[in-house]
């Protein structure tokens, strides 16, 4: 759904899945818009396609909560261990 949107707007895109992410409750279709809407929204943020965007998801055990991230990096060399981000995407959806 959001491949021809990403693929308009930039030239860097990449996801990386936490290993150790449990399965998540909830209304399959809801939490799909809601990612298809924060990827369409990274993908407005872009200021040119030189940009990328990062997603990455993360268990937040203390809490039992799923995150997932979506970073639109100011370079296509910008990873976790080096960020330059310039805006955050996220959502956080409860385990149990």
């Amino acid at each position: 759904m959001t491949e021809n949107l990403i693929k308009e707007k930039t030239e860097y895109f990449k996801v990386e899945y936490s290993q150790t992410l449990p399965m998540i409750r909830g209304d399959k279709q809801k939490l799909e818009q809601v990612m298809i809407n924060l990827i369409q929204n990274a993908c407005q943020a872009l200021p040119d396609k030189k940009k990328g965007i990062f997603i990455s998801s993360f268990l937040i055990a203390w809490s039992l909560s799923a995150l997932l991230l979506i970073n639109v990096t100011e370079t296509k060399a910008a990873t976790i261990s080096n960020p330059k981000i310039n805006f955050n995407f996220f959502i956080l959806v409860r385990i149990k």
